[in-house]
């Protein structure tokens, strides 16, 4: 049975057939290619008796051929012919085109578009492979051929139309590669022509077949695709190399031979030219140490070349005493040339460590590099935050954040640490000097590849100074490493001297001005509210004292107007310096996760989730909250990232709905100005009309009164509360903050816990008035979901449940995944139990407690 696929549209191609050959869809599919990709790329099959009109020429014993239009270009496309035929050097021939066509780079559908971007690029060898891997999610460029990126001896003009600098390059060869010194320096080459365009080249090493066949890229993906591993996360299992990796030190040292031959930028000195000439002639091998000098400014590649056609020469030269020779060379080489070259470059103000850019050796040159990151790195400026390395940096709005330090970042830095630098030889005095160079990309991508990156370890950052867990207050600006913190103050801020035992005359100053000046005008509706909003104040301060997590506070009102957002403005602009960074809620589960790992991943203090409007029921926020670590995949990579969870968690809304799993991680600060419109209240009569003015301008006072009453509770041996009531899985907050408030005279901490949860428990009211109807008509009595949609949607009840707006079916099928989800829960004074099955149907059963 043939398949009908259509061609490329805008193809000059004649049209030959749109019959598509079973065998050639055969071998398509064999390479995991799906219908879809086939068809966007165009490909079509051609009788034998069409061949020659596409390629001008009649190949021998062909029965048919697979046409690969390449995107681009004009006319030309690449036959894979069936069966394979031997030309008459005995090679087999698998792939035809016009001759004198060209060489042509293959870009399967949607590449093109990508071309002058940063994404990631793949290249490989074949058409196939390339469409397997674009098809994966993986944008492949195809060669050819190994070489087929070359013509007449010259770099093809097609790689001038592809963006590379900075760009990450993969090459991906087949399995075989590493047995063929051809193919590998084929591969080599081509990756150092990509580095010399500024790219970060990086190669696959793919694996033998099961058993022992080469495998292409699309082998490789099919055949772990059939044991259930994903094309991404087989990509991740794959050897990934550089090319300066040991694999490629045969390679290494013909490239420079091969590229003299070329013609391409590898000159010798004369003197060298000059020295194997007179080699040649006498065999004498003490000629050969006369050139040391001159090898000891050259890259090692270029050496391992000369070494090598020196012994070709002369057989009596001694290599190991040339090698010692030329090593003792380098080092005074590099103790003396690079510091001239730095005078010329920045003049003799700076100090700064010299490593070799053009040094194969990466291990020895990555270690150079460490040493000079680490040696600047004091006082600490880069950081290991969530297992990443990250530096502080600032946003629009002038707050520090951990920014995650990309390769490019990392450049940057390298390049102001060390000074870097590589020999040239000038082509008109044909003297070797000493000129600084760019740090080299494999090393960039070396050091950020160590398993352990030996930097401070960073859990927050901080604009106001807090206690450290040992009880001390971190004023000094900079990286504290007991708490593990980093302190960024507001330019201008001065702190006023905090008493080691503060007197009651302190505490009352301190009082006075939380709870009269800054919080005197908001109408708290109970003692526990406002306390609340007094632990929230604190809190930034006393948080490394905590050492697990700390509750989400839920700043409410009845309605908009009742200052909720200034609350939460004042409450945290002490610790903050100016207003909270906002977050607003998210749609569903997965934007949730997403926004939540965004901004963890900047090390907030605080993370501010502005006017609820939704009922809050979130697992990922429910997590976050009670973590101390979060776990997730970075955005756009295929790796994970544990952050730490120091933030203050902090929500505004108007009587807002919480699930049954927010609620019990919440504490309630509520307002109530029991006013139509309490917009419209006079401020003149407030103690401060302009109160975030008022706030910003006395931050400092603020800042001493919240940590006065902290170190009152310091200096009396940390007391903890133990109230009646504690908040579950926030054990260390409630005993930490109860014990602070109570030494400083505030009540009616979680006195509101209860009267909170009736409120803002809408799912667990639901559930108890649910589960009294159903007590009431089917007492302990085995029911099955059928009998208990039937109650939920009598006219005669008012009972409600999550059961969405599809047809009967639909809702049934959600009340027993309820039911299931809600198992041996308990709802007032009974229990929901699983009773087993009746023809089939799930049966449940309610007990007393």
């Amino acid at each position: 049975m043939q398949t009908e696929l259509s061609r490329a549209n805008g193809s000059t191609i004649p049209e030959i057939t749109n019959a598509f050959h079973p065998e050639h869809l055969a071998d398509l599919q064999k390479s995991g290619l799906s219908l879809a990709t086939i068809e966007a790329a165009g490909l079509y099959s051609v009788r034998p008796q069409d061949i020659p009109k596409l390629l001008g020429f009649n190949p021998p014993k062909v029965q048919s051929a697979l046409v690969f239009p390449y995107p681009g270009t004009k006319d030309f496309c690449r036959l894979k012919v069936f069966p394979p035929f031997r030309d008459k050097d005995g090679h087999t021939v698998k792939y035809l085109q016009r001759e004198n066509s060209g060489v042509h780079l293959y870009f399967p559908p949607g590449v093109v578009k990508i071309l002058q971007t940063t994404e990631t690029l793949h290249w490989t060898e074949g058409e196939k492979k390339a469409l397997k891997l674009t098809q994966e999610g993986f944008p492949c460029i195809g060669l050819g051929g190994v070489w087929n990126w070359r013509e007449k001896g010259q770099v093809i003009p097609a790689l001038d139309q592809i963006f590379l600098e900075g760009r990450h390059c993969i090459i991906v060869p087949d399995s075989d590669t590493w047995e063929k010194d051809d193919v590998l320096r084929a591969v080599y080459a081509f990756g150092r022509e990509l580095e010399q365009r500024g790219a970060m080249v990086s190669v696959f090493k793919l694996p033998q077949g099961q058993a022992g066949e080469k495998w292409g890229i699309d082998d490789y993906l099919v055949a772990l695709d059939t044991q259930g591993i994903p094309a991404k996360e087989a990509m991740e299992k794959l050897q990934c190399l550089t090319l300066a990796d040991p694999q490629f030190d045969q390679a290494r040292w013909w490239y420079p031979g091969w590229r003299k031959r070329q013609g391409e930028e590898v000159v010798l000195r004369p003197e060298l030219d000059l020295l194997l000439e007179r080699l040649r002639e006498t065999k004498d091998p003490r000629i050969a140490y006369h050139a040391v000098p001159l090898l000891a400014v050259l890259d090692s590649g270029m050496v391992d070349w000369i070494k090598a056609e020196i012994k070709g020469v002369c057989r009596a030269v001694d290599l190991r005493r040339l090698n010692a020779e030329i090593t003792q060379a380098k080092r005074n080489v590099q103790a003396q040339h690079p510091k001239e070259a730095y005078k010329k470059a920045r003049g003799s103000g700076q100090d700064l460590p010299a490593i070799p850019a053009d040094d194969g050796d990466l291990p020895k040159v990555t270690q150079q590099a460490w040493d000079a990151l680490l040696a600047a790195n004091n006082p600490p400026f880069l950081f290991r935050y969530g297992g990443l390395p990250v530096r502080i940096e600032y946003d629009d709005k002038k707050r520090p954040i951990a920014r995650e330090i990309t390769p490019d970042r990392l450049r940057h830095v390298l390049a102001r640490v060390a000074f870097w630098y590589r020999y040239v030889l000038d082509k008109k005095t044909k003297e070797v000097s000493c000129v600084p160079a760019l740090p080299p990309m494999p090393v960039v991508k070396d050091v950020l590849a160590m398993p352990d990156l030996a930097l401070p370890i960073l859990t927050r950052i901080v604009e106001a100074p807090v206690f450290t867990p040992d009880g001390t207050i971190h004023t000094d600006p900079g990286y504290h490493p007991t708490g593990q913190i980093y302190y960024a103050p507001t330019p201008g801020f001065v702190l006023p001297s905090v008493p080691a035992s503060p007197t009651p005359d302190d505490l009352q100053r301190a009082r006075d001005l939380i709870l009269s000046e800054l919080l005197g005008d908001f109408p708290f509706v109970s003692d526990a509210e406002r306390a609340h909003a007094v632990a929230l104040l604190l809190l930034p301060f006393a948080r490394d004292l905590i050492p697990g997590p700390t509750p989400l506070h839920l700043i409410e009102a009845p309605s908009a107007g009742t200052g909720k957002g200034l609350l939460a403005e004042v409450l945290l602009l002490p610790a903050l310096g100016q207003s909270a960074a906002i977050i607003t809620e998210g749609r569903d589960e997965e934007e949730w996760r997403k926004r939540i790992t965004a901004i963890l991943r900047n090390g907030p203090s605080v993370v501010l989730i502005d006017n609820l409007r939704r009922r809050l029921d979130s697992a990922n926020v429910s997590a976050a909250i009670t973590a101390t670590t979060w776990e997730d995949r970075i955005l756009g990579h295929s790796e994970t990232v544990r952050l730490p969870v120091r933030c203050i968690w902090v929500a505004t809304g108007n009587n807002p709905a919480l699930s049954t799993e927010i609620a019990r991680r919440t504490v309630r600060i509520r307002i109530d100005a029991k006013n139509d419109r309490p917009w419209n209240r006079d401020r003149v009569s407030f103690r401060h009309p302009d109160l975030p003015k008022w706030a910003t301008h006395h931050r400092a006072e603020l800042v001493w009164a919240s940590l006065t009453l902290i170190q009152a509770w310091i200096s009396q041996g940390r007391p903890g509360k133990t109230p009646e009531i504690t908040l579950g899985r926030f054990e260390s907050w409630s005993k930490t903050m109860g014990g602070i408030l109570e030494v400083a005279g505030i009540p009616g901490f979680l006195e509101n816990l209860d009267e909170f949860y009736d409120y803002s428990d809408a799912e667990g009211e639901m559930w108890r008035t649910f589960i009294d109807a159903w007590w009431d008509h089917f007492g302990d009595t085995p029911v099955g979901v059928k009998d208990l949609w039937g109650l939920l949607t009598r006219e005669d009840t008012d009972l409600s449940l999550p059961l969405g707006e599809g047809n009967e079916k639909s809702q049934r099928i959600r009340l027993g995944k309820l039911l299931k989800a809600n198992r041996d829960r308990q709802f007032a004074e009974c229990r929901i139990v699983y009773h087993g099955k009746k023809q089939r149907a799930d049966q449940w059963r309610l007990i007393p407690a």
